[in-house]
C-alpha cells in the first residue's frame, strides 16, 4: 500500500504545482488547492467468497467462504477463510487466518495457515496467499480483487484416508475474492431459512443456472477475534435440492450462528447471496 500512498502524494503535488503556476505572480492572490478526501469503503462484518482461477492443471476450480472484520475508517482487518472441501474433514478444519489493513476503499493482506492435507511441494501442510487492493465499488456495493498463492504454480495436495480413500485436490495459484456488506441480498426475492429442529438450511427464490451452493456456518462471537476459527462448518453442494442438513456435531443447540448461503453457476459466477442469524 506504500506504493498507493506515494503515487497519490506525487499526483497531488504535481496538481498543486500546476494550479499554483496557473495563478501567475500578479495580483498577490494565494491560489491553493486541497484535493477531495478519498471516501472510505464500508467496514464492519464483510462476508463473501474466494473463487479459484480455472486452468488446465486445475479443472475443478473451487470456491470457499470468507469473513472479514474491518474498521469503519482505516486500520487493521482480520478474518478467516475456509478451505474445507470434503465431508471427511473435521467440521471447523482448514480455517485459515486473514490479517491485513484497510486503506480508504482498499483491503490488502494475507491468508495463512495449515491444511489437513499434504502437498507435493515438500510434503508441506502450510499455505500462504496474498491479496492486494481489493477495491470497493459503490455502484456494486462490494469489494473485489485478486489473490495469489505464495509459490510457483498450483499446489497439488492429498487428504489421507478420506472416507477410506486418499482424496486429491489442487489449491490454485491464483483467484479472486469478493466481499459484501453483511446486509447484502441478491436477487431481491432470495430467501434463506433455518429449521433448528432438524438443522435444516433451505433457500428459495434462486435464479436459473445454479450449479453449486456454498454454505457456511459462522460463530458471530469469533468474527472480531483473529485467533478464533469462526467458520465452524462449510460445505459445497452440487445437489439440485435447495436444502442442506448441518451435522449435529458442528453446532451447539440453542446457540446463534450466522448462516451464509451463496449460489454459483458452472463458472463460479455468483448468482445469489444472503446471510441470516439463526439458532440450531
Amino acid at each position: 500500500m506504500q506504493k498507493t500512498k506515494l503515487s497519490l502524494s506525487i499526483m497531488t503535488g504535481l496538481l498543486a504545482a500546476a494550479l499554483t503556476g496557473c495563478g501567475g505572480s500578479g495580483g498577490g492572490s494565494d491560489d491553493s488547492y486541497t484535493p477531495p478526501a478519498l471516501q472510505n469503503g464500508p467496514g464492519g462484518t464483510l462476508l463473501g467468497f474466494y473463487a479459484e482461477t480455472q486452468d488446465a492443471n486445475d479443472p475443478n476450480a473451487e470456491v470457499g467462504g470468507i469473513y472479514v472484520d474491518a474498521p469503519k475508517d482505516e486500520g487493521r482487518i482480520k478474518g478467516r477463510a475456509s478451505f474445507r472441501y470434503f465431508d471427511c474433514q473435521d467440521n471447523n478444519s482448514n480455517n485459515l487466518e486473514i490479517e491485513g489493513n484497510k486503506l480508504t476503499s482498499y483491503l490488502s493482506g494475507t491468508i495463512e495457515g495449515a491444511l489437513d492435507s499434504t502437498s507435493t511441494n515438500e510434503n508441506n501442510t502450510e499455505i500462504l496467499l496474498a491479496f492486494d487492493k481489493l477495491s470497493y465499488s459503490r455502484a456494486d456495493d462490494k469489494y473485489t480483487g485478486g489473490y495469489v498463492l505464495d509459490q510457483d504454480g498450483n499446489d497439488s495436495r492429498t487428504v489421507k484416508d478420506c472416507n477410506g480413500n486418499d482424496q486429491d485436490f489442487v489449491v490454485a495459484h491464483k483467484g479472486t475474492i469478493t466481499l459484501y456488506p453483511s446486509d447484502t441480498v441478491f436477487p431481491n426475492d432470495f430467501k434463506v431459512d433455518v429449521n433448528a429442529a432438524g438443522n435444516l438450511v433451505s433457500w428459495s427464490g434462486a435464479p436459473n443456472g445454479v450449479r453449486k451452493a456454498l454454505i457456511d456456518v459462522i460463530d458471530p462471537n469469533a468474527i472480531g477475534n483473529s485467533t478464533a476459527k469462526g467458520i465452524v462448518y462449510q460445505t459445497i453442494s452440487t445437489s439440485v435440492l435447495p436444502t442442506h442438513i448441518v451435522p449435529n456435531d458442528a453446532v451447539t443447540d440453542n446457540t446463534n450462528y450466522v448462516v451464509v448461503v451463496q449460489l454459483f453457476d458452472e463458472n463460479n459466477k455468483p448468482l445469489a447471496f444472503k446471510q441470516v442469524t439463526a439458532k440450531f
